[in-house]
């Protein structure tokens, strides 16, 4: 008897594995017939590699673009066919408008919905092309924005995208199908990329900067020796955008220049952008300064605690925004005109950014 329930269960399992094998082989089958196809601006799918369905959705200007870079054919991991999740990417010029109506309903005016030159999204199906989904992913001045999209299952989604300025990516997740995607926040890889921009970006400044070359690049600038101060108007613009008060701060970026009384240029480059973790960022390059020429009187410890302070750029990310505000004060002791990150918690302290003399002559520069 017990010889018996053994063999039983023996050839159970057999059955249980063999049902199992049978089910991958036709599951196999049917993904293996499962393709799509371009005919005549219209994106087609077949799942059983006879009937062919149209999917609804306008993907002329998409399929015109792959025909371009790809040989009519949608780049590896950028769309999905498979017995969890049909997915496929457009692409198309950004050329929608809103309106905004009066009461009697007449046009006041008219405004793009999304900013960018090219809006992307997907369309979407999770019973095999019988119903279709479309939704809005993001917006670029640059094409292929999606580097790649895998769903585990219907519901559960992957995504990296290029950025908007085209020189890096972020991932994205989605828990309800492709409704609603979130990015993935990696802070390590965010500073890591935000102190390179900001370091780069010092680094190409010409060392023998002149103030007119400043002045025509656009930075804010306060020229020592003439006791000028140019382009007050984009630091002005700076603190519009960016100070505590604002009614919504909005990211920008400044590169402000100082140049001492014997002429030589401190560069900072000081930036916002609200993030989950990053407010403000600072970067500073002193290194155009010979600290023999400023007035600091200073001992053999001040001395190599400077010469290293003045040798690199260095870039200050953890400035952030519930915490810091930007100021411009004017210090009529002193009559200096002082730019200053300012803090409002006990946790950090101010940071001087740069001053200015109050009886220096404004001179706009900025187009």
């Amino acid at each position: 008897m017990k010889k018996r329930r053994v063999v039983v269960f023996i050839i159970s399992i057999i059955l249980i594995l063999l049902m199992i094998f049978i089910y991958w082989i036709y599951q196999n089958n049917e993904q293996k017939r499962m393709d799509y196809k371009f005919d005549s601006d219209k994106l087609y799918v077949t799942i059983n590699s006879k009937d062919w369905i149209e999917v609804p959705f306008d993907f002329s200007y998409t399929i015109n673009h792959l025909n371009k870079v790809n040989n009519g054919k949608y780049k590896e991991g950028t769309y999905q066919l498979d017995n969890k999740k049909i997915v496929f990417y457009f692409e198309k010029e950004n050329t929608e408008e809103k309106e905004i109506l009066d009461k009697e309903g007449k046009v006041i005016t008219r405004y793009k919905q999304y900013d960018g030159k090219y809006i992307m999204g997907i369309v979407y199906s999770d019973d095999k092309g019988k119903t279709w989904k479309n939704t809005v992913i993001g917006t670029s001045d640059y094409n292929d924005m999606l580097v790649k999209i895998m769903f585990k299952n219907s519901q559960k989604g992957q995504m990296t995208l290029n950025n908007r300025a085209n020189n890096g990516t972020y991932n994205y997740v989605t828990e309800n199908g492709g409704d609603e995607w979130l990015i993935q926040y990696d802070a390590d890889k965010e500073i890591s990329d935000v102190k390179a921009h900001y370091k780069l970006k010092l680094e190409g400044i010409p060392k023998n900067l002149t103030v007119d070359e400043a002045v025509k690049s656009g930075y804010f600038v306060y020229d020592g020796v003439q006791n000028k101060v140019y382009n007050k108007d984009i630091l002005d613009r700076f603190v519009k955008n960016t100070e505590m008060n604002a009614n919504e701060r909005i990211a920008d970026e400044i590169i402000i220049v100082i140049y001492t009384s014997n002429g030589k240029p401190s560069v900072y480059d000081l930036g916002y952008k609200y993030t989950e973790k990053m407010g403000y960022v600072l970067a500073k390059d002193p290194t155009r300064i010979d600290i023999f020429e400023t007035d600091v009187m200073m001992d053999v410890s001040e001395y190599k605690r400077l010469l290293k302070e003045y040798s690199e750029i260095t870039v200050n990310y953890n400035l952030p925004s519930e915490h810091y505000g930007i100021t411009v004060t004017e210090d009529t002791g002193i009559l200096a005109g002082i730019i200053n990150l300012t803090s409002y918690s006990e946790e950090y302290e101010d940071i001087e950014i740069g001053r200015y003399m109050l009886d220096a002559e404004i001179v706009e520069n900025s187009k």
